[in-house]
């Protein structure tokens, strides 16, 4: 089972986003053993705080993509009627 760091622990991470990787200062700003932590980044340039906006709203894009496409198919498979 994966022990997150402390609360108020620094860190820096280098972080992938497609082809631009990112070096970033941050502090853990909660944990829960088991599940992992959420973290704040800290001291982030305006391009880099940028870049993440864009990374975040892409993958809410996705996801909220995917969940349609899910209702969707549960809904169809909740009306279809059975055949014979």
């Amino acid at each position: 089972m994966p022990m997150p760091m402390p609360v108020h622990a620094k860190f820096e991470i280098a972080l992938w986003l497609g082809e631009t990787k990112l070096r970033l200062k941050g502090e853990v700003a909660s944990a829960s053993p088991g599940f992992g932590m959420g973290v704040r980044f800290t001291n982030l340039s305006p391009e880099n705080r940028e870049l993440l906006r864009r990374h975040m709203q892409s993958i809410h894009e996705i996801a909220t993509s995917i969940s349609a496409r899910q209702s969707s198919c549960m809904l169809e498979l909740a009306t279809t009627p059975p055949s014979d």
